[in-house]
């Protein structure tokens, strides 16, 4: 008995060896592609839109909103919450901030 269990432990180390050695043997097999994440494309997309908009600040802009239509002068400043725009009339210049929720589009004037 102990001489089978001898044997047997000799052939699985054997075999042990020759799958290692065909493991290392083989040709790479190409990655699967990756699922798509939506949430992380639209994550993406707002960091990418929000980098844009960053990008425009000290220039002139017409901001579209949702609701309140488009205003249009300097953007000052641009945060995760709101947009500041600097719309400078005949008689003053108004600091405006705009929540950042409520905008629509931001174009370069």
């Amino acid at each position: 008995m102990a001489l089978f269990a001898l044997a047997f432990g000799a052939a699985a180390s054997d075999t042990d060896e020759a799958r290692i050695e065909q493991l290392m043997n083989a040709p790479d097999k190409p990655a699967a592609p990756a699922k798509a994440d939506r949430k992380a494309d639209a994550k993406a997309a707002a960091k990418n839109d929000a980098d844009t908009i960053a990008s425009l600040v000290g220039q002139r802009v017409a901001v579209e909103t949702r609701q309140r239509g488009i205003y249009i002068g300097t953007l000052t400043a641009a945060t995760r919450d709101a947009l500041i725009l600097l719309i400078q009339l005949p008689a003053r210049d108004l600091s405006y901030s705009l929540p950042r929720g409520d905008v629509a589009a931001v174009t370069p004037r």
